[in-house]
């Protein structure tokens, strides 16, 4: 028979665990090892406040022997032995219950079939909470069907305890039981020990009034979460990744002001300085491309009537990528040089005056590819007669990082009544055609294809996948005319990949205006590796941006040229969860 339907007389609630009766250096002798899983695991004599390991259990030779556990250890100093009755002789066995830890509970029903017989009946966990430990009075017990699970009578449903859930708590492994996880409501909630004599709720998912996920420590106090409106709370982000509005936050960041970066402060005289130019001092920092600095010198010296005061930033750089610079001398490269006039004196006896300079630098102008050491040297003359000297304690010279360098060209000055302005602006394809199989598949299909790139199924079951997008004709009168082009992106949101370290998305360009019968494409590139889940925007090559304003090219195609390599196997989207396909700006 395959299920009956019976009526509950008592329930039992029993902790796995074993009977000790000897432990012996890492032997532990049970009576029956059957609830002890034969890898491994941890023991506890007193709920869990002390923890015994052990590796491996090994049955006795017959039912009569006893099975025999290898501890992680051996006995505790105080591991009861056995004594004898000082009245009678009898020995009394030092026996010792205990639990599996974390604690585990066979919960079972004593089901009457209603044919004179009486089945004790496991209980599934899910059910535990209809069922509650004790005896039933005649008449009083549950109605459950009972059906035998590789052999064993098992509880499959509770039918006449259904409504009774409805408005109640439901907790496993109990409503009492420290940790459990407990529904109330619409809310779910893990409950701890606070450490004391209470309880805590630490992790609540749901809400009476809004959904939220939310976590507590034992102290009751918030530690992060989400609420309903998306505000994040927490006391840091760990994760590979942070976007806002799909823009890498590292990104963002890097493209602001580091600020000071090396420096000196006079706290000695230098000079003499005469008609011969000096060096007077330099300072080390690490230069990196696209990055724009400033470098101040600000002091008071001695300028001699009919003089002039003169000084010169100087530069030396170590090899591409070098943490040191060589030392800059007077012949190095010269980054500028200001000339400060004489000043009139009431007083010609003293004629100490404030000089300040400064300017802006980029390091592209030295060739370097990557981060590299350089030296920026302070020097210094004076131009007709006499010595100067820059006093001690009245200034510095220093270097401070003012951002990314700015993208557009000098000559985006305003001269007449427009402005010249920086401008992003977000564009999505004007058409797009996937194919599968050699059978193109033109427009929106399904979300996961339709959002314009269901792309590069490489030895995927449902086949091989080629998509071609087309740039909007806005999208290049946007860029037309445009003093400098700064940026043109692709979106990218990754939903799955056949690697588990993800895959290279292999685009090429093509030149037609209309969707043709099969694919087509030409120069290939790759972007960098999609993990599964992963979005960001991806620069397309600079290089071909004049191409994309001038029309020679069309648009884009995905998955030409990569054969059967799951490198380059995945599936992802242009536009979901950007407010375009494609980003660019233009300064104009």
């Amino acid at each position: 028979m395959s299920q009956q339907v019976g009526t509950v007389t008592a329930v039992q609630s029993v902790r796995r665990g074993v009977i000790a009766t000897s432990w012996t250096g890492t032997q532990m002798s049970v009576v029956n090892a059957a609830d002890l899983d034969r890898e491994g695991g941890t023991l506890s004599p007193d709920d869990g406040q002390t923890l015994y390991a052990y590796s491996s259990v090994t049955d006795g030779a017959s039912e009569l022997d006893p099975d025999v556990v290898t501890m992680a250890a051996v006995a505790p100093a105080d591991w009861p032995t056995d004594t004898t009755d000082p009245d009678t002789g009898d020995v009394i066995p030092a026996e010792v219950a205990l639990d599996v830890w974390p604690e585990r509970l066979d919960v079972t029903a004593m089901v009457d079939l209603g044919d004179g017989e009486t089945v004790p009946c496991v209980v599934p966990h899910s059910l535990r909470p209809l069922l509650v430990d004790g005896v039933r009075e005649d008449g009083a017990g549950e109605t459950v069907t009972a059906t035998r699970v590789s052999g064993v009578w098992t509880v499959a449903d509770v039918p006449g305890k259904r409504a009774v859930i409805e408005g109640t708590t439901i907790a496993t492994p109990s409503l009492t039981s420290v940790p459990r996880t407990q529904i109330t409501g619409s809310t779910l909630e893990v409950v701890r020990s606070d450490g004391e004599d209470g309880e805590v709720v630490t992790t609540s998912l749901g809400g009476e009034d809004e959904d939220h996920i939310q976590i507590f420590g034992t102290d009751g106090k918030l530690r992060g979460g989400i609420d309903q409106d998306g505000v994040v709370v927490g006391s840091s982000v760990q994760t590979p990744q942070v976007l806002l509005d799909g823009d890498d936050v590292r990104g963002l960041i890097d493209a602001m002001s580091w600020g000071y970066m090396a420096g000196h402060i006079f706290t000695a005289d230098a000079g003499p300085i005469g008609q011969t130019e000096k060096m007077i001092c330099d300072v080390q920092f690490t230069a990196i491309p696209g990055r724009k600095y400033k470098i101040t010198f600000n002091a008071s010296c001695d300028i001699p009537a009919g003089s002039r005061f003169i000084p010169y930033f100087r530069i030396s750089a170590g090899e591409d990528g070098a943490s040191t610079a060589p030392q800059p001398t007077v012949s190095s490269q010269g980054l500028g040089n200001g000339i400060f006039p004489p000043l009139a004196y009431a007083d010609s006896t003293n004629p100490a005056a404030p000089i300040m300079y400064s300017m802006p630098w980029t390091p592209d102008s030295l060739g370097i590819t990557q981060p590299t050491a350089v030296r920026i040297g302070l020097s210094a003359l004076l131009q007709y007669k006499g010595v100067s000297t820059l006093h001690k304690n009245t200034g510095y010279f220093e270097i401070t990082d003012m951002g990314s360098r700015y993208q557009g060209i000098f000559s985006d000055g305003n001269f007449g009544s427009g402005a010249v302005t920086t401008v992003t602006q977000y564009f999505q394809p004007e058409w797009t055609t996937v194919w599968r199989n050699g059978t193109s598949q033109p427009g929106v299909v399904t979300p996961q294809q339709g959002y314009a790139t269901r792309a590069l199924g490489v030895g995927h079951p449902g086949g091989m996948w080629y998509t071609m997008v087309k740039f909007p004709d806005a999208m290049r009168q946007f860029m037309a005319g445009a003093q400098k082009i700064s940026d043109v992106s692709l979106w990218t949101n990754s939903y799955d990949s056949m690697n588990s370290s993800g895959f290279v998305p292999r685009l090429s360009w093509h030149a037609q205006s209309t969707s043709p019968t099969s694919p087509v494409g030409s120069g290939d590139f790759d972007l960098r590796n999609l993990p599964k889940g992963a979005v960001r925007w991806n620069r397309l090559p600079s290089g071909a941006w004049p191409s994309i304003q001038s029309a020679t090219y069309q648009g884009l195609t995905f998955g030409l040229r990569v054969g059967q390599d799951p490198k380059f196997a995945g599936c992802f989207s242009i536009t979901d969860g950007a407010p375009g396909a494609f980003r660019v700006t233009v300064t104009k």
